[in-house]
């Protein structure tokens, strides 16, 4: 299977792409980024991008063939350009370009956006704190489903929505913090990443997916297939 990956360069891209890297029913790897990665490997092609909101026909056929996208662009602050501009480019470039080939063989091309729980779907809600981008990227969440209906079955969303993402072999001071803090407020991004390659691959997964359904699809993923 091919995937396309953004944010590589960070760090729930990064183990995203190992993950991908190190699974046997990804085949290809296709990373959009700004700037080179530190890293070769057969898998991986990677191709740099000028802009997120224009692509040329040269990166086009270098996309061609890929089931999925996985898109881990931009921190929870980034502004609407990142989290809105850049993400429907590239959706809607994937729909043009690759859904018509995916609907001859009856399979669909899957995007799973990166989220976070505190993201918020319902724009009349009243919010305490960073109000404005909270609501920005819940309404991509809703967008996203809308795009889905209108490709009327060719093009697949999911966007997961996970808690406080930290290492396995975090600090002292979190392992010391980690067991008073509920389960469903933190995961780790070796499970993270292994969750999110999962659902690219299998698409076993609703619109929304939540930080406890990540944690378990992550455990059970490395259970059977560790990193």
């Amino acid at each position: 299977m091919k995937i396309i990956l953004t944010g590589c360069t960070g760090f729930t891209g990064g183990a995203t792409l190992q993950r991908c890297l190190a699974h046997p029913a990804v085949t290809s790897i296709v990373v959009l980024s700004r700037r080179p990665l530190s890293i070769t490997h057969p898998k991986l092609t990677t191709v740099l991008m000028p802009t997120f909101l224009e692509y040329r026909p040269e990166t086009i056929a270098q996309l061609q063939g890929a089931e999925a996208c996985i898109w881990c662009m931009g921190t929870p602050t980034s502004g609407r350009e990142v989290h809105v501009d850049f993400t429907f480019a590239a959706a809607k470039t994937f729909i043009e370009h690759l859904v018509p080939e995916l609907r001859k063989d009856g399979k669909k091309f899957r995007f799973v956006y990166v989220s976070g729980i505190l993201c918020e779907r319902d724009q009349n809600r009243s919010l305490w704190f960073l109000s404005q981008a909270r609501k920005m990227r819940g309404g991509v969440e809703t967008s996203l489903v809308d795009l889905e209906r209108e490709t009327e079955g060719g093009f697949q969303a999911m966007s997961v929505r996970p808690s406080g993402i930290h290492k396995a072999d975090t600090s002292l001071a979190l392992k010391v913090v980690m067991p008073i803090v509920p389960s469903g407020w933190h995961i780790q991004v070796e499970e993270f990443a292994a969750a999110m390659v999962e659902l690219a691959i299998s698409g076993d997964g609703g619109h929304f997916v939540e930080n406890d359904e990540l944690k378990t699809r992550g455990r059970q993923a490395l259970h059977s297939m560790p990193m």
